[in-house]
């Protein structure tokens, strides 16, 4: 039986993709070949679906069923290519402060729970850590540039607790951190990218984690001090705040790494902690700030990895869905022209190859690639730069779909 490559494929084989996928029909065996792992990211979820049906074993029929199913959306594709991202909508890129500035004991600088971790060199499986990782700190302009470049609408980035406050309190606050800050923000500003800013990605200053970390109640004190203080340094210009960056994965992953903790109430306590903190710093904002600051402030929430229920084709299907949904531009398209879903924004992970936390330097996400070995941490652009520029000039996935 003939059978059409569906479309996600094509875009695969396009992009040189330097994996090897199999799913077998008969005799056919189609074969991919990988080529930087921002794209390996973005088809994942075709890899899984390849891998369930053949390796599961669940039958011809199963396997008709999928292959049905992409024709499907092969066919589709002319359709979509016919659609645009509305005039409003935001192209970005984020990236998280521990993992890309470096400069871990420099200027005035604190140390964070992710400093002590990782220069232990052991819980990275490449025993790595992030002391230079990108050296953001001293190539911040490299970054606006790269940014520039992509032609984003907006770029989130971190800000370090412990680089503003070195003790983790308002006791010391740190001006060369301040002012590092301060030149990021105006940097972008400067060329027409709007700066967004997450208050909190997994650093949290050793000195507070000494206290109790998010398992202490009165953390919900400190962290709104150091939110307050945010608002007040760079609210004139930042207009998009995150208080929180995926408190599920900090608090069932994070914060369990110390087996003396009791598992079931820790991650209670600092999911309890957590939340409430995300309200009184939102409430802070709204009331004292956000009146003349005219901002918005929110919190990035990680869903669930979604697997099938059973081996059916129907919770296959199911699954894969709403992986290619999470994952792919042409599902946001989608969601936005079909389902009628008020999408306004798409931020890419990430803007450059980065220290990966547990992963180290293994695996790289980035739009660009950076070059660890080199004292320079060269940015160079991959092949996903090119797509992603494309999408935001046109605002359409037309290169995206290939018959």
């Amino acid at each position: 039986m003939a059978v059409i490559m569906p479309y996600l494929v094509q875009k695969l084989l396009s992009l040189g993709c330097n994996i090897r996928i199999f799913l077998t029909y008969g005799s056919e065996t189609w074969t991919l070949n990988k080529k930087d792992q921002a794209t390996l990211k973005l088809f994942e979820s075709l890899k899984q679906i390849f891998r369930v049906v053949h390796e599961e074993g669940f039958g011809e029929d199963t396997t008709i069923n999928f292959i049905n199913y992409m024709r499907n959306m092969t066919e589709s594709c002319a359709e979509l290519s016919n659609l645009t991202f509305p005039s409003g909508f935001l192209f970005g890129a984020g990236t998280s402060a521990f993992q890309i500035e470096g400069a871990w004991n420099e200027s005035g600088k604190g140390v964070s729970v992710m400093d002590t971790m990782f220069r232990s060199g052991e819980a990275a499986i490449d025993n790595s850590n992030a002391d230079i990782a990108c050296d953001s700190y001293n190539k911040y302009q490299e970054d606006i540039a790269i940014a520039k470049e992509l032609k984003l609408d907006f770029y989130r980035f971190s800000i370090a607790w412990s680089r503003i406050l070195p003790t983790g309190f308002l006791n010391v606050i740190n001006q060369d951190g301040v002012d590092y800050y301060n030149n990021l923000i105006n940097g972008l500003l400067a060329v027409g990218i709007e700066p967004r800013v997450t208050i909190y990605h997994f650093d949290l200053p050793q000195s507070i984690d000494h206290l109790g970390g998010w398992n202490n109640p009165k953390i919900i004190g400190y962290f709104t001090d150091f939110a307050d203080l945010l608002f007040s340094l760079y609210g004139d210009r930042v207009k998009t705040w995150f208080t929180i960056n995926q408190p599920h994965a900090i608090c069932t992953q994070l914060n369990t790494l110390d087996a003396t903790q009791p598992t079931g109430i820790t991650e209670y306590l600092c999911t309890e902690n957590m939340l409430k903190s995300h309200a009184r710093i939102y409430h802070l904002y709204k009331i004292k700030y956000r009146w003349w600051q005219r901002g918005k402030i929110g919190i990035i929430l990680n869903l669930e990895f979604p697997i099938p229920a059973t081996n059916s084709a129907a919770d296959i299907e199911a699954a894969e869905r709403k992986r290619l949904f999470d994952l792919h531009l042409n599902e946001a398209l989608k969601a936005i022209h079909e389902d009628g879903v008020n999408l306004f924004a798409y931020s890419a992970w990430s803007l450059m190859d980065n220290f990966e936390f547990f992963d180290g330097y293994t695996t790289k996400f980035g739009l660009f690639q950076v070059d660890f070995d080199s004292p320079n941490r060269t940015r160079t652009a991959k092949d996903s730069v090119a797509f992603y520029r494309n999408v935001i000039e046109t605002r359409r996935l037309d290169d995206y779909c290939l018959h």
